[in-house]
């Protein structure tokens, strides 16, 4: 892919007082080349330190799938590529796809997981995960994360970094679906660089099935963020969060009573700065499709008023960053005429759009996955994303998106 830079013009802006945040516009947006022959499912994460890592899935042949990554340069490009693992028994998803993350105050540590199959169901799957302890040279083999031992679906991870030096874990649970009228759970454990697990702690007994769940760290604690179910197929996105030991209970901060009688496959985005802590995710209550964000000032006890942010037509798959000025940078996917769009828009916690712009041309089909969104400077932002081809090969692609 040839490495071009397109200077692109804002659409959009908005007037503020001297005193709020100022209006801002992307400068350019600069694909990021990286050797992905056919794959998808591209995931971003950034450690402690700032070193950034991108991950995704490669497809070998019709039955092996590799798992690959590779570091960003001090140039601002991606290094060499390196597989993690690979296996012909995993389970690929377009909404459920692997990531990395690196154990803080030892960043020569990596941690990454997949889904690998446990039975012959379409569901049966667990969480493996292995260990790097030279910056990924090497791979541990594989251990499994869900500790029930039950042929059932666990997935929807997500992995954050804790200061005592161990990642937590999060992940939805299928170890009640097998019975009657059981229902998907939120479990989470820890995790050492040593790769000793904890015993899992269930949070919440009833969740949505597929969702994607997402954590992010606090001075005050860690906070995660699910889609609900309740007995009646409300289901909300809810919050979870955890100051010393405790976890409290389940709490929706702004219900819509989104009333499905099955999963959406859109989970929530979490970003979280000092005390400032913003929530997005997608709804389709009252038969109208939305894409909303709250902030909070306070780790996420309390929360303001809710913002659209979308178009008019959503497809939801969100993320959020948060900018050094405490503004929101969110992505979307928005129903175009042609086919969809990734777009941006930038936000304060007033509920006043700074920046909208459509980043990038994309498929509305499932197979055009998640992109991810990730703040790796103070005016720099990574998107990635899987492009589908008029062959319908996927691809895993990224670019560099430069803000003011």
């Amino acid at each position: 892919m040839k490495n071009t830079t397109l200077l692109i013009l804002l659409f959009g802006l908005f007037s503020c007082s001297e005193n709020e945040s100022r209006p801002g516009r992307v400068l350019s947006i600069t694909p990021l080349p990286f050797p992905c022959e056919e794959g998808g499912m591209p995931n971003l994460f950034r450690s402690e330190s700032g070193q950034v890592y991108l991950s995704w899935i490669e497809f070998i042949d019709d039955s092996t799938d590799a798992l690959m990554f590779c570091p960003m340069g001090e140039d601002g490009q991606w290094g060499e590529a390196a597989e993690i693992a690979r296996g012909s028994d995993w389970f690929v998803n377009w909404a459920d796809f692997p990531a990395l993350a690196a154990f803080p105050g030892q960043e020569d540590r990596l941690l990454a997981y997949w889904l690998q199959k446990s039975e012959a169901g379409t569901y049966d799957y667990d969480i493996a995960f292995s260990l790097s302890a030279n910056g990924g040279k090497r791979w541990s083999e594989p251990r499994i994360l869900n500790d029930d031992g039950i042929a059932a679906e666990h997935g929807f991870v997500s992995l954050t970094p804790l200061p005592s030096g161990d990642i937590q874990a999060l992940w939805l649970d299928g170890r009640h679906t097998k019975g009657e009228d059981g229902a998907m759970s939120l479990r989470t454990t820890t995790i050492s660089p040593e790769g000793d697990v904890k015993p899992s702690q269930s949070l919440d007994e009833r969740t949505c099935d597929c969702c994607q769940t997402d954590m992010v760290l606090t001075p005050a604690g860690l906070v995660a963020a699910y889609r609900d179910r309740s007995a009646e197929e409300i289901r909300d996105i809810a919050l979870v969060r955890r100051e010393g030991d405790a976890w409290s209970t389940p709490l929706v901060p702004r219900p819509d009573r989104w009333k499905i009688a099955g999963c959406p496959v859109n989970g929530p985005a979490l970003a979280a700065d000092e005390e400032q802590l913003v929530m997005v995710w997608y709804t389709g209550a009252g038969d109208s499709t939305r894409v909303q964000c709250i902030f909070s000032k306070d780790f996420g006890k309390t929360f303001g008023p809710v913002f659209r942010i979308d178009d008019g037509h959503p497809l939801g798959r969100v993320d959020v960053e948060l900018s050094d000025r405490g503004t929101a940078y969110i992505s979307w996917l928005e129903k175009t005429e042609e086919g969809a769009e990734i777009r941006l828009r930038e936000i304060n916690a007033s509920g006043e759009a700074l920046l909208t712009h459509s980043l990038i041309k994309t498929n509305p089909s499932r197979a055009s996955g998640f992109p991810i969104l990730l703040r790796s400077g103070k005016s720099r932002l990574l998107l990635a994303y899987t492009q589908v081809g008029e062959d319908q090969k996927l691809q895993a692609k990224c670019v560099e998106i430069e803000v003011e």
